[in-house]
């Protein structure tokens, strides 16, 4: 069945602003001076540079989190290291709850409790904080390891991927991105991963869509206010 085309009219922006909440658009009239259709060219744009950043978010985080897994599985010589008594006395107690939730959650879905799956259900943010001055002995013993080709301070990166994962978690709860300086934030993405290995870095970058999707909405929103329509 064909779609119809969208009549961007009074009545249906309307019924956008009230789909997607006064509260939710009030940043983006607030930047067009009250200007409902500007407003929602903008936060079209605001979504899709969103969506463009799944692939270079996603390759970040699988990354890092197969990195730090090899090294504590090294480390603790046991491919459970969540489970070691040393690893548990080290851990905090949010940590440890992400621990259970990531079990709980394997088992409400009948999956089987393993390593891999305990890797893959953790958050981005329980990697990042495992880099975090709390676990200083975990950076010096085996962390730093994750990132072989860079001679980073745990400080220096802790403060990277906390940047990123502030970043993401905007994109997660749909807020707005459009203020940041975007293109530093891709390039800190790619770079963080070119820490851990260059040649996963180059496919990611390679396989994003980050910079043809910038690129149109800046064109976008030239043309927009040319237009009269921002």
């Amino acid at each position: 069945m064909r779609s119809l085309k969208f009549i961007r009219s009074p009545e249906t922006l309307s019924r956008i602003k009230e789909n997607l909440s006064p509260e939710r658009l009030s940043s983006y009239l607030d930047q067009n001076g009250g200007d409902l259709k500007a407003a929602i060219h903008l936060y079209e744009h605001n979504t899709n540079l969103s969506a463009a950043f799944y692939r270079p978010l996603q390759g970040l985080e699988v990354v890092l989190r197969n990195a730090i897994q090899n090294q504590l599985a090294k480390g603790f010589q046991r491919q459970d290291w969540y489970d070691d008594p040393i690893f548990l006395e080290i851990l905090q107690s949010h940590h440890k709850n992400a621990l259970n939730k990531a079990r709980n959650a394997l088992a409400r879905e009948n999956k089987p409790i393993s390593p891999g799956g305990i890797v893959a259900e953790l958050s981005f943010g329980f990697w990042t904080g495992l880099l975090g001055p709390k676990y200083a002995v975990l950076w010096n013993r085996y962390l730093y390891q994750s990132f072989p080709n860079k001679k980073l301070q745990r400080k220096q990166c802790h403060k990277s991927l906390n940047r990123i994962r502030r970043f993401r978690n905007r994109i997660a709860h749909h807020e707005p991105i459009l203020s940041r300086d975007l293109e530093y934030d891709h390039r800190l993405i790619i770079e963080i991963i070119s820490w851990i290995d260059p040649i996963a870095a180059q496919w990611v970058n390679q396989t994003s869509h980050f910079q043809q999707t910038f690129r149109k909405t800046l064109l976008q929103k030239i043309l927009g206010r040319l237009c009269g329509c921002r």
